[in-house]
Parts: C-alpha cells; sequence; structure tokens
C-alpha cells in the first residue's frame, strides 16, 4: 500500500518555464524592425567606433649627444730660449744648451769625471761644440746628459 500513495509531480522547473516566457511582452512589428536595422544615430555611431583613429606608435625621443669642449691650449710655448740659459750660468744653477735641447746640470757638476772645472766652463752657453769634441759618439756620456735634459731650446 505504501507504493500506491506515491504520485510523480511534474517538476517545477518545467512548469515554471512556460510561464516566464509568456510575462515577456509582447514585441511590436516596429521594435522587430527597429532591431532588424540600426536606427542613422547607431549607424554613425558604429561608424564612428569603426573609423576610430589608430594609436600612433611612440616615437622615442632623441637623446642629444654631448659635445666635447674643446681643450684650451697652452699659452706657454715649451721650450727655452737661449736668454733662460744664459740666466742660469752658475755652479748653482747651471743649464747648458746642446744640440737644440736643455740640460740642467747643476747635480752633475760635482759627479763628473773630468772635474767640475769641465762643466762650470759651460754653464749659460750653448755647449753643443764642446761635448762633440769630447764625447761625440760616445754612448755613455750621451745617456748620461739625457738625464739632465729639461726641454728643448726655441
Amino acid at each position: 500500500p505504501a507504493q500506491t500513495e506515491e504520485t510523480e509531480e511534474p517538476e517545477e522547473s518545467e512548469a515554471t518555464e512556460p510561464e516566464e516566457e509568456q510575462s515577456e511582452e509582447p514585441t511590436t512589428q516596429a521594435q522587430q524592425t527597429a532591431e532588424a536595422s540600426p536606427s542613422p544615430t547607431a549607424t554613425a555611431t558604429a561608424t564612428a567606433t569603426a573609423t576610430a583613429t589608430p594609436t600612433p606608435s611612440p616615437t622615442p625621443t632623441p637623446t642629444a649627444t654631448p659635445t666635447p669642449s674643446p681643450t684650451p691650449t697652452e699659452t706657454v710655448v715649451a721650450g727655452y730660449t737661449m736668454a733662460d740659459v744664459r740666466m742660469n750660468n752658475t755652479a748653482s744653477s747651471c743649464w747648458v744648451a746642446i744640440d737644440g735641447r736643455v740640460f740642467n746640470l747643476t747635480q752633475w757638476i760635482a759627479r763628473h769625471p773630468g772635474g767640475a772645472g769641465a762643466i762650470t766652463q759651460l754653464c749659460g752657453t750653448d755647449g753643443t761644440a764642446t761635448f762633440t769634441a769630447r764625447h761625440g759618439g760616445q754612448s755613455s756620456p750621451a745617456a748620461t746628459l739625457e738625464s739632465y735634459d729639461i726641454g728643448p731650446l726655441r
């Protein structure tokens, strides 16, 4: 007897679906026409959207190249004049010009193997002829002389 009491009832979702469809307002032919063909305003909007200006690619900002500053030139011309050499004509400041170069032989005077007098007689002069006559072609005196070079004679 318990089995006969059960009855099948339709599911609620099936029963409510037709009611929902019926609750919608019926569309008029004007509404259907409006939905099928857009209004001029809708067409303009659609056209404006379709022809929107594309976003331009970003242009890199140019970077300035630094211009090197000109290097100031020395106003003093390198080298020494014969007047400079002549002013240094003592054993306490002994400059000698030889072959276009100026040498400060002050420290060499006491060391010179031929004696101090051989050097002090050249202080303040162009000693090219004297040096060449005594040491011309010898490598050791020339190398020693180079160690006292202070600049060109101009």
